[in-house]
């Protein structure tokens, strides 16, 4: 509550006082809004990326995103296993290097970016151990809001237990 110095109406002084405290409270309410629209976005871009997380690590194939220059950026727990080495271990490192024809994995890596997808790209895997595993690759284009390519999502699927025809 508010109270002037006399019966009736508020002085110049007074008056002017209030409007700065007016100003004030509603700064002070236009930042907390803010902040807590702020606070509410962070926590739903939070929540988005545990939730594409989970999606990357609920498969059970190899998924890899790749940059357009053919270096790990990111893979899931399968990817791991896969080759025998950490996630810390693949990021950095050139995608193709992990194939038995990494050359033919660089062009299917070309061949996403210029067409925005490549289906079925065969290929074998060499793990840390030695073990080769013969897999079909999917590799997809993604992009920015405008479009613009940001990298490759690579889909490794084990297809040892099949017989392939070459």
């Amino acid at each position: 509550m508010v109270y002037s110095k006399s019966l009736g109406a508020f002085d110049e002084e007074e008056n002017r006082l209030l409007g700065e405290l007016a100003d004030i409270m509603a700064f002070a309410t236009i930042a907390l809004r803010t902040r807590t629209a702020e606070s509410e976005a962070e926590k739903d871009t939070h929540a988005t990326r545990l939730y594409v997380r989970s999606l990357i690590e609920a498969s059970l194939d190899p998924l890899l995103a790749v940059n357009h220059e053919g270096k790990i950026i990111d893979a899931n727990n399968a990817a791991e296993k896969a080759t025998g080495r950490t996630k810390a271990e693949l990021v950095g490192t050139d995608f193709a290097d992990y194939f038995t024809e990494p050359v033919k994995a660089r062009a299917g890596l070309a061949g996403a970016l210029s067409n925005g997808f490549v289906g079925d790209c065969r290929l074998t895997v060499n793990s840390r151990s030695g073990n080769q595993t013969d897999v079909l690759c999917n590799a997809s284009v993604y992009r920015n809001e405008s479009g613009k390519p940001l990298g490759i999502f690579v889909s490794v699927h084990d297809v040892s237990y099949k017989k392939l025809d070459t």
